[in-house]
């Protein structure tokens, strides 16, 4: 998902260093300082992933020159990041969708994205958040690791789709959390097994219940957990005919 030659054995290798450190000593996540060195160009990211544990966003620092995004790069990353439709931010900017497309493209490049939009993880949407004071990163834990001579930051954090279980049935809440993985029906549909009008019906389904219309809508939610229903709002089971 990301750039850099951690893949495969090198990879894995890297990632249980990370689990372990982190395991052994950590300290708070300073959301607002890696979101700096993030876009003034200091540090890139590597890798990310998810376990049983949560996920994990792995930094290094940039030995050579700083890659340092434009001003005009960060406001448009932000606004994204933020939950702003890409649309929205051209008309704020007068900028044609190509424009933003591009502008975007660049900026993760220069981060160490190279997802699309509509895939960039919870954890990086969070990290935006807390840094400009829309949020905090639940359990966040931050470390360095040494590993092949080389000096990494780890950050985790725990994932907050808990939150699905009291208001969504099963199938709903399986299919929502792999929406905020970013997967999209046709690849929910075959990791499931069914048909892509039944997952589309279930996201639908589940949307409504949940009171968002998009992923983006959906990750404000768990970064937001205020924002869920009060009440659990579960299609209630049917009850049985008696007859009169």
């Amino acid at each position: 998902m990301y750039h850099e030659v951690y893949s495969g054995d090198v990879g894995n290798g890297l990632r249980a260093a990370a689990a372990r450190r982190l395991a052994e000593r950590c300290e708070a996540i300073d959301s607002v300082a890696t979101w700096r060195d993030l876009i003034e160009g200091t540090a890139y990211i590597v890798d990310e992933f998810t376990t049983t544990e949560g996920a994990f966003l792995i930094l290094r620092n940039r030995t050579g020159a700083a890659r340092a995004l434009s001003q005009r790069d960060v406001e448009i990353l932000e606004r994204v990041l933020l939950g702003v439709d890409q649309k929205v931010v051209g008309i704020e900017r007068n900028l044609a969708p190509s424009t933003v497309a591009a502008c975007l493209r660049q900026a993760y490049g220069k981060i160490g994205l190279t997802c699309k939009p509509s895939r960039v993880s919870l954890f990086m949407v969070t990290l935006v958040h807390a840094a400009k004071g829309r949020g905090r990163i639940e359990s966040g834990r931050a470390c360095e690791c040494e590993y092949e001579g080389a000096t990494f930051r780890v950050l985790s954090m725990t994932m907050p789709e808990r939150v699905f279980a009291r208001v969504l049935s099963p199938a709903e809440e399986a299919v929502v959390r792999m929406r905020v993985l970013g997967r999209t029906h046709a690849e929910i549909a075959a990791r499931r097994k069914t048909s892509l009008r039944t997952v589309a019906n279930q996201v639908a389904a589940a949307f409504q219940r949940l009171g968002v219309s998009s992923r983006s809508d959906l990750m404000e939610l768990l970064i937001l957990p205020d924002g869920l229903p009060p009440t659990p709002t579960r299609a209630p089971t049917r009850a049985p005919h008696v007859p009169r």
